[in-house]
């Protein structure tokens, strides 16, 4: 499994994405706070709400998982997006999601972050089944 993706040292990690991937994110954030602040309205803060959804999906998860990029420091800058874009906390996120969800995941009562896609997601069969549940595919 790791061949593929070169073996992880200290200084640098195994993998990494160019630069224009997380930039991208970045540039998109920036720009929708100047729509939002400039002209605000209900489109502007759908999409300003949309950009900091794609901080914390495509930077801040990856970054704080060590992945995204090889350089440890720049990693950690970009994972404290969180703590400026959203307004969360990088330090929680590390903590809960990786002693919790990692060792524990998707069980109902240890994994923490199960209970923050309550009742929108069925992740476990334990789970009572409910009619938008048939449509999970599609969200």
């Amino acid at each position: 499994v790791l061949k593929p993706l070169g073996k992880a040292t200290a200084a640098d990690g195994a993998r990494g994405v160019p630069a224009w991937h997380y930039l991208s994110v970045v540039v998109g954030w920036f720009s929708g706070a100047a729509w939002f602040v400039f002209y605000s309205g209900v489109i502007s803060g759908i999409w300003m709400g949309f950009m900091l959804c794609w901080v914390g999906l495509a930077i801040q998860h990856t970054a704080n998982h060590g992945g995204l990029v090889k350089d440890t420091r720049l990693g950690y800058l970009l994972g404290l997006l969180n703590d400026v874009g959203p307004g969360g906390s990088s330090v929680v996120w590390r903590y809960h999601h990786q002693c919790s969800h990692h060792s524990y995941c998707n069980d109902l009562v240890l994994d923490q972050d199960v209970h923050s896609s309550f009742p929108l997601l069925r992740l476990d069969k334990a789970q009572e089944l409910k009619s938008h549940h048939k449509w999970q595919f599609l969200y």
